[in-house]
């Protein structure tokens, strides 16, 4: 034999012989090699995920708790206030028609959906494609993805985890957001008024009188400055942009220590190493065989094609 031919034929019967061997390898090398780039990209993705609402939004304070119109109009009037967005927070369930599906999600009434566009973590410049427009609602991509909707699409909100006859509010799709930390979110556009009707039948219901509003951003004039309203209502949790975003990015340098940088390095290494073993016990294998076909005047390309073939019988291979 002065050469040896690697015939198409040959490589199927070797893979039906001994496919299950194969594919044993393979799925090792597959997982090991998937957990070492989920390892290196980790605090990457983490970054993404967490700081990018953050730095992106152009808010300074978040107002957490119970706010009424009262509140709002005392906050809007404030000569410190810039810009303010207030929000109505519902978890509920959505559905689209043209897909008959239903999930439950975090829907995010705004009062201003042009303010909402700039000051909010889930703002325009996560979009991946569409705008904020009025009248309209931005969706997660993993609501987009679940409900198999698109732009220009329509959306239903129910009331029936709350138990009560307000009637669904119907919206279409202007927008969809890139993924983030945050879980299945809407932020609709609607008026004040549609969402009385909600409020009441809630407030009836639990005997206990429902907020207007359940939070707020807001951008100020001066940056050590808040509105006086603030300092006399012990109900609301503030938290300033600045300070949300040095805690993600201390969450970010835990990812980055030493250690994890050990944990790395050593995935690496063992991913090489079963790497490189399977290679040595290949040839320790076929060692006779591979000085024969050698001998024979194979050419070394097909030694290294016959390297990553499984093992098999001689009268099979030859």
């Amino acid at each position: 034999m002065k050469s040896l031919s690697l015939s198409f034929f040959l490589l199927l019967k070797e893979y039906k012989y001994q496919y299950l061997f194969q594919l044993r390898q393979c799925l090792l090398l597959t997982i090991i090699f998937a957990i070492v780039i989920i390892l290196f990209l980790l605090p990457m993705s983490y970054s993404y995920l967490r700081q990018a609402p953050f730095e992106t939004a152009d808010y300074d304070l978040k107002i957490s708790g119970p706010l009424f119109e009262s509140d709002i109009n005392s906050i809007k009037a404030d000569q410190s206030v810039e810009q303010y967005v207030g929000i109505t927070a519902f978890t509920t369930y959505i559905s689209s028609k043209s897909s008959g599906k239903r999930i439950i999600a975090d829907i995010l009434f705004v009062n201003d959906i042009i303010n909402a566009s700039t000051l909010m973590p889930t703002n325009k410049n996560l979009l991946i494609k569409g705008s904020f427009n009025i009248g309209k609602a931005v969706v997660s991509a993993r609501i987009a993805d679940e409900l198999n909707i698109n732009i220009e699409d329509y959306i239903t909100i129910d009331w029936n985890s709350y138990k009560i006859n307000s009637p669904p509010v119907t919206l279409k799709v202007g927008g969809i957001l890139y993924e983030t930390a945050y879980p299945r979110q809407v932020v609709a556009d609607v008026t004040k008024e549609s969402l009385n009707n909600v409020i009441n039948e809630i407030s009836e219901k639990t005997s206990h009188p429902q907020a207007d509003y359940t939070s707020a951003y807001i951008k100020l004039s001066g940056s050590n400055s808040k509105p006086s309203i603030l300092s006399n209502n012990p109900n609301i949790v503030l938290q300033w942009r600045k300070d949300a975003l040095e805690s993600e990015k201390e969450m970010v340098k835990a990812l980055d220590t030493q250690s994890f940088k050990h944990v790395k390095i050593g995935s690496l290494l063992l991913y090489v190493f079963i790497f490189l073993w399977i290679i040595f016990q290949t040839i320790k294998r076929r060692n006779k065989y591979y000085a024969i076909i050698c001998a024979c005047g194979a050419p070394l390309k097909s030694i290294y094609l016959l390297l990553m073939l499984p093992h098999n019988d001689q009268k099979q291979l030859v």
